[in-house]
C-alpha cells in the first residue's frame, strides 16, 4: 500500500488541477467557432476578449501576419456578439491544439473553458514551431467580467 501513496497523491493532485472552475448553477451561453489553426502568431498563452470592430480588426492581422495574402475578415456584428480568441502560445513542435468546450454565465462572469491538448509519448508530430489557437463568438452583454478555465490533457499515442 505503502508504494501506491506517492501515486494516488499525484493523481489527487492532477485531478484537482484539471477540475472545473465553473460555478455548477452557471447559465450555458451558445458559442460558434469563427477560425482554429495551428499556426498563429502568439508567442505566449493567453486570451483576448473583443468587443469593438477596431479591436477585431487588429487581432486578426496580428493573427494572420505571416500568411500572405490576410485572408478577410469575417463579419460579425460586434454589436450584440463579442469574439473570444485563446491562444496556446508558441509550441516546440505540431500535436499540440486548442479548443473551446464551453461557455456559460454565472453572477455576471462568462467562464470560457477550453481543452489544451499535448502530444504524449510515442505521438509522432511535425518538427515545426506551432501557435495553436481558436477564435469564437459569443452572446455579448449577459456579463461583464469573464474567465478563463483550462483543462489539459495529453494524446495517447502508444500501440
Amino acid at each position: 500500500m505503502k508504494k501506491y501513496l506517492p501515486f494516488l497523491a499525484a493523481l489527487s493532485l492532477i485531478t484537482i488541477a484539471c477540475s472545473s472552475h465553473v460555478p455548477r448553477k452557471a447559465d450555458s451561453l451558445p458559442f460558434e467557432v469563427v477560425e482554429e489553426g495551428a499556426y498563429g502568431t502568439f508567442q505566449e498563452a493567453g486570451y483576448k476578449l473583443i468587443t469593438d470592430q477596431d479591436a477585431f480588426s487588429s487581432l486578426w492581422q496580428e493573427l494572420h501576419a505571416h500568411t500572405l495574402p490576410v485572408p478577410p475578415l469575417p463579419e460579425i456584428d460586434l454589436s450584440d456578439q463579442a469574439v473570444v480568441c485563446v491562444y496556446m502560445g508558441t509550441q516546440n513542435s505540431g500535436g499540440f491544439s486548442i479548443r473551446i468546450t464551453s461557455v456559460s454565465v454565472h453572477q455576471n462572469i462568462a467562464y470560457i473553458s477550453v481543452v489544451t491538448t499535448s502530444p504524449g509519448e510515442g505521438c509522432m508530430t511535425t518538427s515545426a514551431l506551432t501557435s495553436p489557437y481558436v477564435m469564437a463568438t459569443i452572446p455579448s452583454g449577459s456579463f461583464a467580467n469573464h474567465e478563463l478555465v483550462v483543462q489539459k490533457e495529453t494524446s495517447s499515442c502508444r500501440n
